[in-house]
């Protein structure tokens, strides 16, 4: 569900407010966060476009070079929550990642309505004891 949230976020023509920092925080926090190839093939399918190979689409490229200043930061928005997407693991509700924690929290921040397991990678429903279980 939430590749679907971010595949119709990736339709829009301009970003959402609070994009700049959101990405400056990300870059600056996660610096990291860009170089890993996943990120780009998951932004690739996000924007239906050619992965290309090892991480490095012409055709991402492409839509960057054609696109005006407000779309660029949606792409660059794009190109970010992509990164944390790759990067988010299956296990993060169980070890929380600060990582997961911010994309998670930023996503819902746009209105993404996060699932139960999403607020736990979050912190925002912890597991319960093992006396609430018994």
């Amino acid at each position: 569900m939430r590749r679907d949230w971010l595949r119709a976020l990736a339709t829009r023509k301009t970003a959402p407010k609070g994009t700049a920092t959101f990405v400056a925080a990300a870059l600056a926090v996660d610096a990291d966060l860009l170089a890993d190839v996943g990120g780009n093939r998951v932004a690739a399918a996000l924007l239906d476009v050619a992965p290309g190979s090892y991480g490095r689409s012409t055709a991402l490229a492409e839509l960057v070079a054609k696109a005006s200043d407000a779309r660029a930061l949606l792409l660059t928005l794009v190109l970010v929550l992509a990164a944390y997407e790759a990067r988010t693991d299956r296990n993060d509700w169980r070890q929380l990642r600060p990582s997961t924690g911010r994309n998670l929290t930023h996503l819902q921040a746009l209105g993404y309505t996060l699932a139960d397991v999403e607020r736990r990678a979050c912190g925002l429903n912890p597991l319960p004891t093992t006396e609430q279980i018994d």
